[in-house]
């Protein structure tokens, strides 16, 4: 009896080593910035969660520069994050997907909406709305506005309170450099009327990537998530591809 109970023992290893190994049961636990395609992960996830139902599957969603930390911690199996290094950080592979550039935006009753054809001077004066998490994009605001001999920003609040701060802007004249694919998906844009300004600065460009550590290999769960992100993100109309090479 025993020597049959260690047999069947190890029938039941063998079993479950081979569904882990072909992805039918383990567990993926990704981080999604908040400014990367939230529906892309949505369609990605769907048939696999019809398909394996074995497998199980936590989402985090975050600022890109908090992720990558706990990334690091071993909390993730990969992130989904736009990010605008020029070159990735040591130690990290970036599978870049697309790319897109920073939109302005503020109330519809903005007196800036009224303009035809507003320009960066016009923006002189504003408070302006900027990610607590991110103070890069605070500098670029005011790197820009100095490049142009104008007064920079002196007033700002920083939030991570994205719906918080979409809705100060129907109080106070609020600017805010933000992502089009926030605004796509957010449905507080929406509700809360928010316009895109006319003008082409200040922006970032964000490259949208997958993001894992090098010496941290993903599980056969991960790495199906992974390819099925990649591949949503291939037929996607509305997002833009990387006109440069991705690193892999």
């Amino acid at each position: 009896p025993h020597a049959k109970a260690q047999i069947a023992a190890d029938k039941r290893a063998k079993t479950t080593l081979l569904s882990i190994a072909e992805a039918y049961t383990g567990t993926v636990t990704i981080g999604v910035g908040e400014t990367f395609a939230g529906d892309l992960i949505a369609e990605a996830l769907s048939p696999l969660i019809v398909e394996r139902p074995g497998l199980s599957f936590n989402i985090v969603e975050g600022y890109s520069e908090r992720l990558i930390d706990r990334l690091n911690l071993g909390e993730f199996d990969f992130i989904a994050a736009s990010h605008s290094y020029v070159s990735p950080p040591e130690g990290q592979v970036f599978y870049e997907l697309y790319q897109t550039n920073d939109v302005i935006t503020c109330s519809n009753a903005h007196p800036l909406t009224l303009k035809e054809a507003p320009e960066l001077k016009d923006l002189v004066g504003y408070p302006w709305l900027v990610p607590y998490s991110r103070p890069s994009d605070k500098d670029t605001i005011v790197q820009t506005f100095i490049a142009a001999g104008l007064p920079a920003p002196t007033q700002f609040l920083g939030t991570d309170a994205y719906r918080i701060g979409t809705k100060l802007m129907l109080d106070h004249p609020f600017l805010m450099m933000t992502s089009p694919i926030l605004l796509k998906t957010a449905k507080s844009a929406e509700h809360y009327d928010v316009r895109i300004l006319p003008i082409n600065e200040p922006t970032v460009t964000r490259n949208a990537s997958l993001i894992h550590p090098i010496d941290r290999p993903l599980t056969p769960a991960a790495t199906l998530l992974f390819e099925e992100i990649v591949r949503m993100a291939s037929q996607s109309e509305f997002l833009q591809p990387k006109s440069s090479d991705r690193q892999e």
